[in-house]
């Protein structure tokens, strides 16, 4: 087991190390244990991980196992012997033990060994003369349970379930032995295994396992509350990151068993000053330590001294707070806190970039540009007060010259590329030129049209310009002569149905046919031939198109299925694939692999025509799903782009996603239902393989989940009781309750899956036998069968009997008649 802790030490190094150079939009966080979801203490003191995956809760009210989906309280009960031995755990006082798969909990006086499959708890009482209770738990890389007390350090024999005591002794006036004795934390020496440091709340001792000798170690610099040492983190350099009770952060040297100085608002050193108390967490790095403040959660770096804020956190009234405790798995931070627990996911897929928000601003998404020459993204927003754009050297949002100089509202629709050094960027009734190398925007369609509201455009082969617009359909601009020419063919023809033509969005094929869609029409123009094809969509609406220049065309549809254009078979219009994605598509693009990505209502789909899989990708990747200022999901309407450098990029309202195609990893989402809890008319049950019940137990509560950290949201549930029905019932509740059942065999069975992956269904049940009373039981039955069985046949030989006796009388009676005939 020690073994194994080393290599699970040495790879959350190195996971961290990876983490280095954090940045805006590399982490994502959200609550997901607070007051909203049952959780009631003052505050959520330890956070660990069992071996299935479970996160349990220590707090100041129990414990608590979080799956993903649901929270389940465990308290003290007096009258129960098997519960936890006392409700107010402190930091340090919980660990989970892979090798006997028990949770390690210390609390008041009692060491609890806690059964997360059973869920119950087997508790041992420290005996001891003097008052005390237990600070924290420790399991050293000998697998030595070690047990800081207010009242010294002890040793539990796991085995035989003694304990062994040590105190520190002091003869000095000046350090108090119920101070010194009152031992907050316990860490193993990095180095040397032999050695215990314990952190006190007078000064830091350091313990030798082998000879039981003390030596004290304080801080003489720093005042009364420096050397309340409360936290210990070791590190590779050989020094340890001491966090004290209310102060600041203290570094001691382990090789010269000196204190080197402290971090926080009272440091001797100005350049070490930082406005609040300082806690270490983990080790981050070879030279970084993660630490937590009321400023939020981030990382000290031990060479510079210097201290980058990754995130603060705010309670609802806006104050600002601390977490008191994490845990780290798999690129996840869990984090407790007086207001719950939190979920830190650092190194999103998905790395996000969003403009300052402004009242008067929106910023629909209408498109994307690559300026491949100058690696900038120019943005097409609506009402976005200019013409946008984004430096992929240094992650930064700036603002063209010309425009916003000119109008007040712009409203860019599109943009596209006309030569070397310029684009075209098409306003909702006007034209500009953008010179690339000056970034400034010259105006190219002469006075403003404001009867023309301009939806698209594209270029042709031939340098036409093709616009969409409401009032005509289609419009070719001459640029030289800054004209605008409608097609009359087209305006004619919907002129005799009665509708104004609002094409919304156009693509121009490889047969150099103009497509376009609006409402539920759609169809394509032929310029050298002046001909028109329109098709009825009937009920598809039509919302986008990707277009090569090959022989397929894709389209962005409302129906949810793939649709394409076949430019070999024109004429069948716009066709559906079986393949079906799990949202409206808003954008498409594709990789240099030929996979696929559609822009989503879902999220981002990832289709490789070769498979007619779609894999879906979400909130987990880092992807946006919900603007808290426009309290929207920033992805309506967006849009892709395949950028030069391999990256993929999203646009945002108001902002835009960078991720690398391969980075986005299919997912092996691990969800298994379970049965949470079971009540016998309301009254909560233990877990048990099979309920067997006698007839009064017949009211019964079934309560249950999954265990689905990572894509909880995603998971849907389904229950039966075979027996009494076997319809599959949803519920979203995740409870049913049946009552007054009969005696007999039943099963309760619980099917879930996940909406990203729905093949693939898992189940829970377990067997319920309610036995019937003694006097409807099938002995009881055969009882009274043989009874009515005896009754009868005793009723057969009376009346047997009777009738023999009968005849005897009938016999003796007439021989007595012969014989007074004969004789007279």
């Amino acid at each position: 087991m020690a073994f194994n802790k080393t290599i699970i030490l040495f790879v959350f190094a190195f996971i961290l190390t990876q983490s280095i150079g954090l940045g805006q939009g590399n982490y994502s966080f959200r609550n997901i244990v607070d007051d909203r979801t049952g959780f009631s203490p003052k505050y959520i003191s330890d956070i660990v991980m069992d071996k299935e995956g479970f996160i349990w809760l220590a707090s100041n009210n129990g414990l608590y196992k979080w799956d993903g989906i649901s929270l389940k309280h465990f308290h003290h009960d007096s009258s129960d012997s098997l519960t936890i031995g006392g409700n107010d755990i402190h930091r340090g006082a919980i660990l989970y033990d892979s090798l006997s798969e028990r949770l390690f909990i210390g609390v008041d006086d009692e060491l609890c060994f806690f059964d997360p499959v059973s869920e119950t708890s087997e508790n041992h009482k420290i005996k001891r003369n003097q008052d005390f209770s237990i600070s924290s738990v420790f399991l050293d890389r000998q697998d030595e349970l070690w047990i800081s007390t207010s009242n010294g350090l002890a040793k539990y024999d796991v085995d035989k379930h003694n304990y062994t005591f040590y105190n520190y002794k002091t003869d000095s006036n000046f350090v108090s032995s119920d101070l010194v004795n009152n031992i907050r934390i316990v860490k193993q020496d990095i180095r040397n295994d032999s050695l215990l440091w314990l952190g006190t709340l007078s000064g830091l001792l350091r313990f030798n396992k082998v000879s039981g000798d003390f030596k004290l170690f304080n801080a003489h610099n720093y005042n009364n509350g420096a050397n309340e040492f409360v936290l210990i983190v070791p590190s590779q350099d050989r020094k340890l990151y001491l966090g004290t009770w209310n102060e600041d952060m203290v570094v001691f040297n382990s090789s010269t068993n000196k204190f080197e100085y402290s971090v926080g608002p009272n440091s001797l050193n100005n350049d070490l000053k930082f406005p609040s108390a300082l806690r270490p967490f983990l080790v981050k790095s070879e030279n970084e330590i993660w630490v937590s403040s009321k400023k939020g959660i981030g990382s000290f770096n031990t060479e510079t001294k210097q201290i980058n804020i990754l995130k603060t956190f705010k309670n609802r009234g806006g104050r600002k707070y601390e977490m008191n405790t994490g845990v780290y798995k798999n690129g996840v931070f869990w984090l407790g806190s007086e207001y719950g627990a939190g979920k830190l996911v650092l190194n999103n897929t998905i790395n996000n970039y969003f403009l300052p928000p402004k009242d008067s601003l929106w910023f629909f998404p209408y498109g994307l540009y690559e300026d491949t020459i100058n690696s900038l993204v120019y943005f097409a927003f609506s009402r976005g007060q200019g013409l946008h754009y984004f430096d992929l050297n240094d992650n930064s949002f700036h603002l063209t010259n010309g425009l916003n100089e000119i109008v007040k509202e712009n409203a860019i629709v599109d943009i596209q590329y006309l030569d070397k050094n310029t684009l075209l960027i098409l306003r909702i009734n006007e034209i500009y030129k953008l010179d690339i190398s000056k970034r400034f925007l010259y105006k190219v369609s002469g006075s403003e049209r404001k009867d023309l509201k301009f939806s698209d455009f594209k270029i042709d082969s031939k340098k036409n310009i093709w616009l969409a617009n409401s009032k005509y359909g289609l419009l070719r601009f001459d640029l030289k002569n800054k004209a605008f020419f409608p097609i009359k063919k087209i305006s004619e023809y919907f002129k005799e149905k009665k509708l104004l033509p609002r094409f919304s969005k156009l693509s121009i094929d490889n047969k150099n046919r103009i497509w376009w869609f609006f409402k539920n029409y759609y169809g394509y123009y032929i310029p050298e031939s002046d001909s028109l094809k329109v098709f009825d969509a009937e009920k598809d609406y039509f919302l986008c198109f990707y277009n090569e220049n090959t022989d397929t065309i894709l389209v962005g549809s409302t129906n949810n299925h793939i649709a394409y254009i076949d430019t070999h078979n024109a004429d069948k219009g716009i066709q559906f694939l079986s393949t079906k994605l799990k949202g409206t598509t808003y954008s498409i693009a594709k990789d240099s692999k030929d996979i696929y990505y559609f822009l989503t209502s879902a999220g981002i789909e990832k289709w490789n025509r070769n498979n007619s899989k779609t894999y879906l990708f979400k909130e987990e990747n880092g992807l946006v799903t919900y603007d808290s200022w426009s309290n929207r999901n920033p992805t309506t309407l967006g849009n892709l782009l395949k950028l030069s450098d391999g990256r993929m990029a999203i646009q945002y309202r108001r902002g835009i996603g960078l991720f690398y195609p391969d980075s986005l990893k299919n997912i092996s989402e691990k969800f298994m239902p379970y049965l949470s809890n079971i009540k016998i008319f309301n009254k909560n049950i233990r877990p048990t393989d099979e309920l067997d019940l006698n007839y009064k137990q017949n009211s019964i509560t079934f309560e249950y989940s999954a265990l689905a950290l990572e894509n909880s949201s995603k998971i849907k549930f389904y229950h039966r009781l075979s027996g009494v029905n076997d319809k599959w019932d949803a519920s979203s509740f995740r409870t049913v309750n049946y009552s007054n059942l009969a005696p007999g065999k039943y099963r309760f069975e619980v099917k879930a899956y996940n909406q990203s992956f729905p093949d693939i269904i898992k189940n829970a049940s377990i067997g319920i036998v309610i036995h019937p009373p003694i006097w409807a039981t099938w002995y009881a039955y055969l009882a009274y069968l043989l009874s009515i069985a005896i009754l009868i046949y005793s009723f057969y030989i009376f009346y047997y009997k009777r009738k023999i006796a009968q005849k005897e009388v009938d016999r003796l009676t007439e021989l007595e008649e012969m014989k007074s005939e004969f004789y007279t």
